[in-house]
Protein backbone atom coordinates (compact mmCIF):
# COMPACT_ATOMS: atom_id res chain seq x y z
CA UNK A 1 0.00 0.00 0.00
CA UNK A 2 2.56 2.82 0.61
CA UNK A 3 4.52 2.04 -2.44
CA UNK A 4 1.44 2.97 -4.18
CA UNK A 5 1.17 5.91 -2.09
CA UNK A 6 5.05 7.18 -3.03
CA UNK A 7 4.00 6.17 -6.53
CA UNK A 8 0.73 8.21 -6.62
CA UNK A 9 2.75 11.55 -5.05
CA UNK A 10 5.47 10.96 -7.15
CA UNK A 11 3.76 10.92 -10.25
CA UNK A 12 2.09 13.89 -9.22
CA UNK A 13 5.22 15.64 -8.56
CA UNK A 14 6.95 14.19 -12.03
CA UNK A 15 4.38 14.86 -14.37
CA UNK A 16 3.75 18.93 -13.26
CA UNK A 17 7.80 19.21 -13.54
CA UNK A 18 7.68 17.46 -17.16
CA UNK A 19 4.58 19.14 -18.56
CA UNK A 20 6.31 22.84 -16.90
CA UNK A 21 9.54 21.93 -19.18
CA UNK A 22 8.28 20.95 -22.12
CA UNK A 23 5.38 23.99 -22.03
CA UNK A 24 8.46 26.63 -21.72
CA UNK A 25 9.70 25.51 -24.81
CA UNK A 26 6.95 26.78 -26.66
CA UNK A 27 6.05 30.29 -27.76
CA UNK A 28 3.70 32.23 -25.08
CA UNK A 29 1.14 32.19 -27.99
CA UNK A 30 1.15 28.42 -28.01
CA UNK A 31 1.64 27.15 -24.77
CA UNK A 32 -2.24 26.93 -23.89
CA UNK A 33 -2.64 24.77 -26.94
CA UNK A 34 0.32 22.83 -25.45
CA UNK A 35 -1.32 22.05 -22.58
CA UNK A 36 -4.19 20.61 -24.06
CA UNK A 37 -2.32 18.63 -25.91
CA UNK A 38 0.07 17.18 -23.08
CA UNK A 39 -3.83 16.71 -21.15
CA UNK A 40 -5.00 15.06 -23.90
CA UNK A 41 -2.06 12.57 -24.73
CA UNK A 42 -1.94 11.68 -21.25
CA UNK A 43 -5.19 10.66 -20.90
CA UNK A 44 -4.57 8.80 -23.90
CA UNK A 45 -2.06 6.72 -22.78
CA UNK A 46 -3.32 6.31 -19.49
CA UNK A 47 -6.79 4.32 -21.57
CA UNK A 48 -4.09 2.48 -24.31
CA UNK A 49 -2.49 1.65 -21.05
CA UNK A 50 -5.24 -0.35 -19.57
CA UNK A 51 -7.12 -1.85 -22.25
CA UNK A 52 -3.38 -3.57 -22.91
CA UNK A 53 -3.32 -4.62 -19.42
CA UNK A 54 -6.66 -5.46 -19.27
CA UNK A 55 -6.10 -7.58 -22.86
CA UNK A 56 -3.01 -9.16 -21.49
CA UNK A 57 -4.48 -10.13 -18.15
CA UNK A 58 -7.89 -11.34 -20.10
CA UNK A 59 -5.78 -13.22 -22.25
CA UNK A 60 -4.08 -15.06 -19.77
CA UNK A 61 -6.92 -15.90 -18.08
CA UNK A 62 -9.08 -17.58 -21.11
CA UNK A 63 -6.22 -19.99 -21.98
CA UNK A 64 -5.80 -21.17 -17.86
CA UNK A 65 -7.12 -23.93 -16.62
CA UNK A 66 -8.41 -21.92 -13.31
CA UNK A 67 -9.18 -18.13 -13.08
CA UNK A 68 -6.71 -17.56 -10.21
CA UNK A 69 -3.73 -18.97 -12.55
CA UNK A 70 -5.10 -16.86 -15.18
CA UNK A 71 -4.89 -13.96 -13.29
CA UNK A 72 -1.31 -14.41 -12.06
CA UNK A 73 -0.16 -15.55 -15.23
CA UNK A 74 -1.88 -12.31 -16.83
CA UNK A 75 -0.53 -10.21 -14.13
CA UNK A 76 3.31 -11.43 -14.38
CA UNK A 77 2.96 -11.05 -18.50
CA UNK A 78 1.18 -7.90 -17.80
CA UNK A 79 3.53 -6.55 -15.58
CA UNK A 80 6.52 -7.55 -18.34
CA UNK A 81 4.87 -5.90 -20.60
CA UNK A 82 5.03 -2.39 -18.46
CA UNK A 83 8.59 -2.35 -17.90
CA UNK A 84 9.57 -2.73 -21.95
CA UNK A 85 7.32 0.24 -22.34
CA UNK A 86 9.06 1.77 -19.30
CA UNK A 87 12.59 0.89 -20.82
CA UNK A 88 11.11 2.37 -24.24
CA UNK A 89 10.43 5.46 -22.86
CA UNK A 90 13.72 5.57 -20.60
CA UNK A 91 15.49 4.64 -23.61
CA UNK A 92 13.60 7.61 -25.76
CA UNK A 93 14.25 10.48 -23.43
CA UNK A 94 17.94 9.10 -23.11
CA UNK A 95 18.52 9.38 -26.77
CA UNK A 96 16.43 12.85 -27.16
CA UNK A 97 19.04 14.65 -24.39
CA UNK A 98 21.99 13.44 -26.00
CA UNK A 99 20.77 14.97 -29.22
CA UNK A 100 19.76 17.71 -27.63
CA UNK A 101 22.58 18.30 -26.25
CA UNK A 102 24.81 17.43 -29.52
CA UNK A 103 22.62 20.16 -31.27
CA UNK A 104 23.17 22.91 -28.48
CA UNK A 105 27.16 22.06 -29.49
CA UNK A 106 27.82 20.77 -25.80
CA UNK A 107 28.82 17.01 -26.82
Amino acid sequence: MAFYIFFGVGQGFGMSTSMTHGLSCLPEELRTDGSSVFNTLQQLGGSVGVSAVTAVVGAAQAGAVSMEAGTAAGGKMAFMLLTAVIAGAVAANVVAFYAKRRQSGRA
